[in-house]
């Protein structure tokens, strides 16, 4: 009986042995993984892990940048009622109004980091109370050559879907990338409205503005480490966008002493018809190249870095209105009014800039200067029935020259962070068929203004 014991005592104390051992493997083998919340807020900055999202999968910069709070988009992108000003990978896009839009729909959200918002930005930003939209890029890491390839599709009224293929290589010392992405989207605008013009009269118009683009993207670049603290890189990159567009808006004239409405339109017969058809036709073209030259100075964590930059903007533009006039019959009682509007544009940006930082005991210091050597050549061309329409044509050419200086210290103190700064311009303007130039150099303070940041 005591060996039955002793044996039974053996078999159970190596069971939980063996338990032990079994449970301690389990441990070692679990891993905790952190997510990355979408939206972090900070007292200087917003910031929007798209990479992490869903988002990521199947939408555009465009769209992701309307999930940051704040952001809105009334005839152009503002924060909390504030124009902004877009950057993609701290280079400037030097865009605007539905050229930024198309440009920022052709990006698919899949090729973005993250997107950072700083409503009161450092004094190495431009000063013109602008808050700043940095849209950071993916890139990969791995050692070796890699790629991917994205597809996506959505369907509403209409379908839209989008493509892409980027590939990497990336050696201790070298990496080129590049990317390639196309986009297809068809919206539609509808209106309707109704609109008193006398006691007695009242106009009805509905509309409809259907519009189908074609968005191309393009991506070359490459980074080289001529050292350990040096790096030197080119990035060569462009769009090439185009819209076409149909538009048809229908008016009504009638005379009653009634008050019609739009739910019931045929209550009185109308005095006069027309009807306006729009074709229009838009392409856009953004070729832009950086240089850069990145390198840090010592240990404490100095850096300089120099960049030269160019942009072009290429803009083809062109609509035919034509107006239709009928009476009660729907017999034409005047010939049709034939409206054109051919408005190509051409602007150009060149930049040379150089920023040095270096952390100190008090503050982290910054520095740099820049010039901005900007050209616009805006052709706005209207013919009226094949005829020169000189009261609405206009040929805009600008030259503006731009010398900026800017010096910021930024310090941390515990939950708080304190950023001073100055920045001074100098620019210089030139209006073609004008002799008289303007200078100024005005002086800008950087001070924080929300209640939320010091």
């Amino acid at each position: 009986m005591k060996q039955l014991f002793f044996f039974t005592g053996l078999i159970l104390i190596f069971s939980l042995a063996q338990a032990q051992t079994d449970t301690a493997k389990t441990l070692a083998a679990a891993t905790v993984t952190a997510i990355k919340p979408f939206i972090v807020q900070k007292a200087d900055k917003i910031t929007l892990n798209v990479a992490a999202s869903p988002l990521a999968a199947g939408g555009t910069a465009y769209d992701a940048l309307l999930r940051a709070p704040g952001i809105t988009d009334n005839k152009g992108l503002s924060f909390r009622g504030r124009s902004v000003l877009v950057l993609i990978d701290g280079k400037l896009t030097n865009l605007s109004g539905d050229a930024l839009r198309s440009y920022l729909d052709a990006i698919p959200a899949g090729t973005v980091d993250k997107i950072e918002i700083l409503p009161n930005p450092p004094a190495r930003y431009e000063a013109k109370g602008e808050t700043v939209i940095d849209i950071r890029t993916t890139r990969g890491k791995n050692l070796g050559a890699s790629g991917s390839l994205t597809a996506g599709a959505g369907i509403g009224a209409y379908g839209r879907y989008n493509g892409g293929a980027s590939l990497q290589y990336r050696t201790q010392k070298l990496s080129l990338y590049g990317s390639y992405d196309y986009q297809h989207n068809t919206t539609f605008y509808d209106g309707q409205s109704e609109r008193n013009v006398s006691a007695t009269a009242s106009l009805f118009s509905t509309s409809r503005d259907l519009r189908t683009r074609n968005n191309h993207s393009l991506m070359l670049g490459l980074d080289y480490d001529l050292s350990r603290k040096t790096t030197v890189g080119v990035l060569i990159k462009g769009m090439d966008n185009t819209r076409n567009r149909t538009v048809l808006l229908n008016n009504r004239l009638t005379h009653t002493n009634a008050q019609p409405s739009i739910s019931s339109p045929d209550a009185t017969q109308p005095d006069t018809l027309s009807s306006v058809h729009t074709l229009g036709s838009a392409r856009f073209r953004t070729p832009a190249v950086n240089v850069y030259f990145r390198s840090r100075l010592d240990t404490t964590g100095t850096e300089l870095s120099l960049n030269g930059d160019y942009f072009s903007y290429n803009k083809q533009w062109s609509d035919h209105f034509t107006t239709i006039y009928q009476d009660t019959k729907g017999t034409e009682y005047t010939p049709p009014t034939r409206l054109e509007d051919q408005s190509p544009a051409s602007n150009s940006v060149r930049s040379i800039s150089a920023d040095l930082s270096r952390p100190g005991k008090f503050a982290r210091w910054q520095a740099g200067l820049k010039t901005t050597f900007t050209h616009t050549d805006n052709d706005v061309r209207w013919f009226l029935d094949n005829r020169p329409d000189t009261g609405k044509t206009n040929h805009f050419i600008y030259q503006e020259d731009i010398f900026a200086a800017y010096a910021s210290a930024t310090k941390s103190i515990r939950k708080f962070d304190l950023n001073l700064g100055l920045r001074g311009t100098h620019p210089h303007q030139r209006i073609l068929g004008h002799s008289g130039r303007a200078q100024q150099t005005p002086i800008y303070p950087t001070l924080p203004n929300d209640n939320d940041h010091l």
